[in-house]
């Protein structure tokens, strides 16, 4: 992007979670940086920047976001992020680099390849939950319900709340078997 110098961009490793990624975020305007890529883990021999996620941070991002651009940037973002498409990362911090340049407005300009790649990763995240939901089915075991998803996208944190609302007396679990938890 043209905010930021990138003569010397490192690779920014974080803890993979999307609160890491908000971190990320807040190292690149406080470092004027754009990463030439944002990882999990590195074993390479190219510069990198091990990017610590605190909850401080995360916090402020969460505000100017909100504040910036919206409830809705926030949840295309994390949507985008949880469909664990290649490079998915770096689109969504250019996406909310975008946003906080021209604030709402973000959401009309799909002309914009990391707004529509977002859009399309949060639409593809969305129809892989719908998926899970409509074909999910528990088995009973001694009174906990259980159920295995294999999903393309980590739905888990977005199906959640919706069998916590329709089984609020019943003890269930949910395994994703491509993630392992």
């Amino acid at each position: 992007m043209k905010y930021f110098n990138n003569k010397t961009a490192p690779i920014y490793v974080y803890d993979g979670s999307f609160d890491g990624l908000l971190c990320c975020l807040f190292s690149m305007f406080e470092l004027k940086e754009m990463p030439s890529e944002v990882v999990k883990r590195y074993d390479g021999f190219l510069p990198c920047r091990n990017i610590e996620s605190t909850d401080e941070k995360v916090a402020r991002v969460k505000r100017g976001i909100l504040r910036k651009m919206g409830r809705e940037a926030l949840k295309l973002g994390e949507r985008a992020y949880l469909s664990e498409l290649a490079k998915i990362e770096r689109d969504v911090l250019e996406y909310f680099t975008l946003g906080f340049s021209v604030g709402e407005k973000l959401y009309r300009m799909l002309y914009e390849n990391c707004v529509a790649r977002v859009n399309g990763a949060a639409k593809y995240t969305m129809n892989e939950r719908h998926r899970i939901l409509q074909f999910l089915r528990f088995s009973d075991s001694d009174g906990l319900l259980t159920a295995v998803i294999t999903s393309k996208a980590n739905v888990l944190p977005l199906i959640a709340g919706h069998f916590e609302a329709r089984f609020p007396q019943e003890s269930f679990l949910i395994y994703d078997s491509s993630r392992y938890v």
